[in-house]
C-alpha cells in the first residue's frame, strides 16, 4: 500500500476481518516503526517488534471476530496498547524465566520454584507438539523466526515472493497454531494455574 493512504477505523476493522494484505500492509507500514522503537526502548529487538507486531494483529483479529469487540475510536492508540501489554507480557516471562534458571543453577531449588518450572516445561512441550502438527512450511517458518530471522531472509530462505506475503503466511501459521494450542484441553489445564 502506498504511503500517504490514509484509511480510517471501519476501513480497517472490515479489511481485518476479511484478511485483506493491503490493509496489512497499511498497518505494518504506518505503525510497525513505533512499535519497534517502542520494543528496543524497553529492552528488545526489532526481530522482539516484529512477533508483538504479529502477536498484536492475531490479537485484534480474534478480539474483532471472535469476541466481538467494538473499536470506535482511535485504532491506533488501541493497537499499540495491545503491542505495549504483549510486550509486557514477553517480559515478564523472560524475567521469570532467567529467575527460575538462576534459583536452578545456584541449587537453591524449593517446591515453588520447581514447579513454576515444571510449569514452563510442560508450556513449551505443548508448544512444541502444536508446531509438530503444523505443515512443513509453517513449522520451517515459525523455526527461522524464532531463531531471530527477518522477514527478508525468511522469505529468501523459504522461496517466498515478497516479505508482505511472508507477514501474512507467517500470520496464518500462528493463528493456526494458536487455534490448535487452544483446543488442546492441556491448555485449558494449563491457564487454570495462572
Amino acid at each position: 500500500m502506498k504511503r500517504g493512504i490514509k484509511l480510517g477505523n471501519i476501513e480497517i476493522v472490515e479489511g481485518l476481518t476479511r484478511g485483506d494484505e493491503k490493509v496489512i500492509n497499511f498497518l505494518y507500514d504506518t505503525y510497525f516503526e513505533n512499535i519497534n522503537r517502542y520494543v528496543k526502548y524497553n529492552s528488545g529487538s526489532s526481530n522482539d517488534a516484529e512477533d508483538v507486531f504479529q502477536d498484536a494483529l492475531l490479537l485484534v483479529y480474534q478480539k474483532i471476530v471472535h469476541e466481538n469487540v467494538k473499536i470506535h475510536d482511535g485504532f491506533k492508540a488501541y493497537f499499540f496498547v495491545v503491542c505495549k501489554n504483549i510486550w509486557a507480557k514477553k517480559l515478564s516471562r523472560r524475567k521469570n524465566y532467567k529467575r527460575i534458571i538462576n534459583e536452578i543453577s545456584a541449587k537453591e531449588i524449593n517446591f515453588e520454584s520447581f514447579e513454576k518450572s515444571m510449569d514452563t516445561m510442560e508450556r513449551k512441550k505443548l508448544y512444541l507438539d502444536h508446531i509438530d502438527m503444523l505443515g512443513d512450511r509453517c513449522k520451517e517458518l515459525i523455526r527461522l523466526s524464532e531463531g531471530g530471522k527477518s522477514l527478508k531472509e525468511i522469505a529468501e530462505i523459504l522461496n517466498i515472493e515478497s516479505v508482505s506475503y511472508t507477514k501474512k503466511v507467517k500470520y496464518k501459521c500462528k493463528e493456526k497454531l494458536m487455534k490448535s494450542i487452544k483446543s488442546d484441553p492441556r491448555f485449558n489445564e494449563l491457564s487454570k494455574d495462572n
